[in-house]
């Protein structure tokens, strides 16, 4: 078999041994920021040809050209274990004004391949699924959109989109750290004559979750 491009053998390879861009990263001695850009075609240096071969047990000549290159994947029958089963909510994040979910219970649990979980360095015990309801964040998220939460995010980072949860009301909001030290909490939808920005101060943050 004879890969077109030298990111799509890096990819099928890597597949084929079960690795994450992170463990292939680590036995390289490459960052795993590399290996994202090679596989999106984005880097192709010579450079870390020979450890990408032997991290993959392959020759260079095959990786670096496609000459003889060969990615088997052992295949086995799905199963339930290669799922987690993360429990949705009846719970409204709301993209508008905010929604107020009274005694919010498990309605029922979606699969996601742990694999992929993996993939993107989430932990099955840190995240719970809502439904996003209203069109402030629109077009980034659409009304009846399922939302994946994760509750180990570490710190705020600016321009990400959170759930924040505050006096019972749950929003659905892209975050922006101002100079001032307060936050300003924004909706997508470019309508801000119906959606417009709020500013929160550092000591109000706090308050919420």
């Amino acid at each position: 078999f004879m890969s077109s491009t030298f990111s799509e053998r890096i990819l099928l390879a890597r597949k084929a041994k079960g690795l994450t861009q992170k463990e292939l990263a680590q036995k390289a001695g490459v960052s795993q920021a590399t290996i994202s850009d090679i596989e999106r075609g984005r880097n192709s240096s010579s450079l870390e040809v020979p450890a990408l071969a032997k991290a993959l047990g392959l020759s260079i000549d095959a990786l670096a050209t496609g000459k003889d290159f060969s990615a088997k994947e052992e295949t086995s029958p799905i199963t339930a274990n290669d799922f987690a089963f993360i429990p949705l909510y009846d719970v409204l994040g709301s993209c508008g004004n905010g929604y107020i979910n009274d005694h919010p219970e498990v309605k029922s649990k979606l699969a996601f391949r742990k694999d992929w979980l993996k993939e993107t360095s989430l932990q099955e015990k840190h995240l719970s699924i809502i439904t996003a309801h209203g069109d402030s964040m629109w077009p980034t998220i659409n009304e009846g959109a399922i939302l994946l939460l994760n509750s180990q995010f570490g710190r705020l980072e600016s321009g990400k989109v959170y759930a924040l949860l505050h006096n019972g009301e749950v929003r659905v909001k892209r975050l922006f750290a101002e100079f001032t030290g307060a936050w300003r909490i924004a909706s997508d939808n470019p309508n801000k004559t119906l959606y417009p920005d709020n500013l929160v101060d550092a000591e109000a943050m706090s308050g919420l979750q």
